[in-house]
């Protein structure tokens, strides 16, 4: 590991998940880190931003956390291990789908918890400051200067640093500056008409509703979809997320007569929610769903974008935080390269990790479809049976794609390419199928190996 004596302080805009974790790499390497964040100390307030209350941690993200010195088994003391999804179907029956093989997990923990364990970390590290309150209104990239307004004050101050580092999310402050400024950055917005509203599920109504807390609960209603995930405190996080307008959207729900039929409708199991949850509902923002593409990500070795900043995504592969992580580390080991060399550092971490978050991006808006449409397909869950039975006998051979991007670290653009042959392949497994019995899913994937003397991995 590189310990610096660079002397200039950098500037890191947003103090989220991945801004906190890159400090703690930087700090690590002796490095002097100033951090702007826009809001408030999130552990001086109850924080209601409409994004997810819970997210996921899986492999790569945990070897983040691990590679930057964080005690591992103090952060799983506030996860749930999550082995699988329970799937209810409409006429109130249920099925597991697991993640991966027997014992693997993904692990549930509260955003704001998360944030708050990295934060303490920088308490502690003397070569680090975090300012809060303070709003990033304009960035002049050639002279490494950062415009803030303080929420309090309402006065404009401005930073130097080199460099600046960008990790202000999805609606990036910076990245908004640089666009303004170049003419040669390239950058798309692609939203779509689906929305999402985040709840939290009381303990109490937990119990209430006795949600079984060893997996992420699933409501696959067509264009409706809804998600239970529960939190290490014995309460849960809701994810609602529907159609901006039509039939069963945000549009069509204003009353609260509407929004109990509506449960009553699509997820009658769902209505002891009710009515604790109604005002959270019309009190709580909605968040619209898009996936975000640019390049650049850097200019001249003075700043960077990081994580959302430079590749938002759709929620529904739970890799915006992780494919955040693994930016943080991915650019420590760039530092460990190039030293204080920053043109260098700044242009091989986008060259590695900007095809990788491209492909991550592409898949998670797939996999939407996979949750809301295809889970309730029996012609889906045969196929999804097939892939597990192909893994379970032949894991050395055939790895499903969901099971490379969250239980290995192998890089997303290849977990996208493994996509398309292994989809050949299963096609070519499901054409011989006489039934979707176990042995006859077993023989028809006998056969294939053997008639094609199978060798992919």
């Amino acid at each position: 590991m590189l310990k610096t004596s660079y002397n200039e302080p950098i500037n890191i805009i947003g103090a989220g998940l991945v801004g906190t974790l890159l400090a703690i790499y930087l700090s690590k390497r002796n490095y002097k880190i100033n951090i702007y964040e826009r809001r408030p100390d999130p552990r001086l307030i109850t924080l209601n931003s409409g994004r997810s209350i819970t997210v996921t941690i899986c492999t790569r993200g945990w070897k983040a956390l691990e590679q930057a010195g964080l005690d591992i088994n103090y952060i799983k003391s506030f996860t749930v291990p999550l082995p699988g999804r329970i799937i209810h179907y409409e006429d109130g029956t249920t099925s597991f789908q697991p993640y991966g093989a027997k014992g693997e997990a993904l692990y549930a923990i509260s955003r704001n918890k998360l944030n708050d364990i990295l934060l303490e970390v920088l308490d502690k590290k003397p070569n680090v400051k975090m300012f809060f309150n303070k709003k990033c209104i304009d960035v002049k990239p050639e002279e490494c200067i950062v415009e803030l307004e303080d929420y309090k004050s309402k006065k404009n101050s401005y930073i130097k640093g080199h460099p600046i580092i960008a990790t202000d999310g999805a609606f990036s402050s910076v990245r908004s500056s640089i666009l303004k400024r170049e003419k040669y950055f390239a950058y798309s917005h692609q939203t779509s008409d689906y929305a999402h509203k985040e709840l939290l599920v009381s303990k109490e109504l937990n119990k209430k509703l006795s949600i079984n807390p060893e997996g992420l609960h699933v409501w696959p209603r067509g264009r409706v979809l809804i998600l239970i995930f529960p939190c290490s405190d014995g309460s849960s996080g809701c994810s609602l997320f529907l159609p901006v307008e039509g039939e069963n959207s945000f549009g069509s729900l204003k009353t609260e007569k509407n929004l109990i039929n509506f449960f009553k409708n699509l997820a009658p199991d769902l209505l002891g929610l009710f009515p604790n949850l109604i005002k959270q509902y019309f009190s709580n923002p909605i968040s619209y769903l898009y996936s975000i593409k640019c390049y650049p990500w850097s200019y001249q070795g003075n700043f960077i974008l990081l994580g959302d900043a430079a590749h938002a995504m759709v929620p529904f592969l739970g890799q915006g935080m992780n494919s955040g992580f693994e930016d943080c580390m991915v650019f420590a080991e760039c530092l460990d390269s190039y030293g204080n060399n920053w043109p260098q550092v700044l242009n091989h971490f986008s060259a590695l990790r900007k095809p990788n978050c491209d492909a991550i991006t592409d898949l998670s808006l797939q996999h939407f479809l996979e949750l809301a449409e295809l889970i309730k397909n029996p012609s889906f869950l045969i196929r999804k049976k097939t892939e597990e039975r192909m893994f379970a006998k032949y894991p050395s051979l055939f790895i499903p794609p969901h099971y490379l991007i969250s239980f290995t670290d192998l890089a997303y653009i290849k977990a996208k390419e493994a996509q398309s042959t292994q989809d050949e392949i299963i096609d070519k497994i499901m054409s011989n199928l006489k039934s979707n019995s176990d042995l006859d899913i077993d023989k028809a994937i006998d056969d294939y190996v053997i008639a094609t003397n199978f060798t992919y991995k």
